[in-house]
């Protein structure tokens, strides 16, 4: 039997783990990219999906505004009959209503292109059956102090954010999942370098045999005969150009990996502020939104009080009809930003915990 064992280049715990330890990275790796997928992922079909209820929600608000204008209309007609409104404020009313039905048309077909858009998401065929939960929406409203049906507003206090910006910035710091990985690979480039240095050195091993027979002949009662041998190998590092190059090129990819550590905690802090901002902002907008809700419904309780008074014009009426469809679209939207927002910053965080079947838990419940 023959043991070898360097004692300078290619010795110590390093070199002899390197496999194991590149390996079990290797591991490590994977499993950090597929959870930052799921929640990449997440986030994804969770922006899809609210996608698909504002869509939504815009044809329900259409076919309201449609309905409010063909009653304004027929009104008008009546009046036009009976020589009480002009003939030109009638075909306004009528212009109103032909435009809403076009922008019907188009908002049904967007919709239904964002729900077979959001079917391949989901990896479904696209003809199949699936219908969105207006629920969602009502719940989303509720939580943040409207009534359903965007009508009355109970108490729009900002609810406080689940961090201080100082905390976001502590936990993406310690918790991205980039970040994490980043900061590996430069523990991997170090160990690199550290094993191309070790190439450099010398080689010196040694080597030990043991070797036992037998050598009986004629009866002899002589013992087995044993042979040991002990062996010192070296070699000097005269021609090493090879891995000079390598050790070179180790270097450069630690000064690299510092870079890219560096890079990702810059990334990581930008992303934690615009994330709190976004959420500020779209709370801001909500609120505002809100508002210029309840001002738009007053408006058209008003001018259709004033129409029917004679102290305004199809025009105002119109106009506000206009106004109030459009601040129901903003409401929404402003509630849906402000929904992704709060998961954005979650996912930047890696906070985002998912259940093995890929629910989160949702600090809205």
């Amino acid at each position: 039997a023959t043991i070898k064992m360097p004692l300078l280049r290619g010795s110590g715990r390093l070199i002899a783990m390197e496999a194991l330890t590149q390996a079990e990275r290797n591991l490590i790796y994977a499993i950090y990219g597929f959870e930052s997928f799921r929640q990449n992922y997440a986030v994804k079909v969770a922006s899809g999906y609210y996608s698909l209820l504002e869509a939504s929600q815009k044809v329900v608000a259409l076919r309201e505004n449609q309905q409010r204008l063909t009653d304004n209309y027929r009104r008008a007609q009546l009046l036009s009959e009976a020589g009480r409104l002009p003939q030109v404020e009638l075909d306004q009313t009528r212009q109103d209503l032909l435009r809403t039905d076009d922008q019907l048309v188009g908002a049904i077909q967007a919709r239904q292109a964002q729900l077979d858009s959001f079917k391949m998401t989901l990896g479904l065929p696209v003809d199949a059956a699936i219908e969105v939960d207006m629920r969602e929406l009502d719940r989303l409203q509720k939580a943040m102090g409207l009534a359903p049906g965007l009508t009355n507003l109970v108490a729009l206090t900002a609810p406080p954010p689940p961090y201080t910006e100082a905390e976001a910035l502590a936990l993406a710091l310690t918790n991205r999942h980039d970040l994490i990985l980043t900061r590996y690979r430069l523990e991997d480039a170090e160990r690199a370098l550290k094993i191309a240095a070790d190439a450099l050195r010398p080689d010196l091993g040694l080597s030990a045999s043991a070797r036992v027979g037998h050598n009986r002949k004629g009866g002899s009662k002589s013992g087995d005969k044993q042979d040991y041998s002990l062996t010192l190998d070296a070699g000097l590092p005269w021609e090493r150009t090879a891995e000079r190059k390598a050790y070179r090129a180790a270097a450069l990819a630690v000064d690299s990996a510092r870079r890219a550590v560096e890079t990702a905690e810059d990334s990581a802090r930008q992303a934690v502020r615009t994330g709190m901002r976004d959420i500020a902002s779209s709370w801001s907008s909500f609120v505002i939104q809100a508002e210029a809700l309840r001002v738009a419904e007053r408006r058209v309780r008003s001018s259709d009080l004033f129409q029917q008074a004679g102290r305004a014009s199809t025009r105002d009426v119109l106009e506000a009809e206009s106004a109030l469809l459009n601040a129901r679209n903003a409401l929404v939207s402003a509630v849906v930003k402000y929904r992704l927002a709060g998961l954005a910053l979650r996912r930047d965080l890696s906070a985002l915990e998912l259940s093995e079947e890929g629910l989160w838990r949702d600090p809205l419940d």
